[in-house]
């Protein structure tokens, strides 16, 4: 859900909030939005933003040889992840056949999923016993 507000001809506000909901977990969750926009000429506009976000899934890829991947969900007890974003911007379009957009955002993000870098990687022991050849064998050696 999403309004749009003109309180000027230079002014621009959206507020809005977004649903999500977790069928798995039974969550439902609203997570506001908001953009204020200002635009003191037709071709500058200037630009801020933020956002909540929360993510009940998400893959968290290892490195190994194996390349296990693994989505993880949320679940009783463990949290979901978030996060609040903030963006500043700045649009220009000086020329009707030249434009440009420069953004910065800051994102923090809380309860992300980690795999435990510890755990071993059987799928490496398998190989070096099936394969016969030290080239191989020694340049995967950890």
């Amino acid at each position: 859900m999403q309004d749009t507000w003109h309180p000027t001809e230079h002014w621009k506000i959206e507020l809005g909030v977004r649903s999500n909901y977790y069928s798995s977990g039974k969550y439902l969750r609203f997570f506001p939005r908001g953009m204020i926009e200002y635009k003191p000429t037709s071709y500058l506009q200037f630009q801020g933003a933020m956002g909540i976000y929360q993510q009940f899934i998400s893959l968290s890829e290892t490195n190994s040889i194996s390349g296990l991947n693994i989505w993880q969900s949320t679940s009783k007890g463990v949290a979901s992840m978030s996060g609040k974003q903030y963006l500043l911007g700045i649009k220009a379009e000086p020329l009707n056949t030249f434009s440009f957009d420069v953004e910065s955002y800051y994102r923090n993000m809380l309860h992300l999923f980690e795999l435990n870098p510890m755990i071993p990687d059987y799928l490496i022991s398998i190989y070096f016993s099936l394969v016969k050849d030290m080239s191989v064998k020694s340049f995967f050696s950890v």
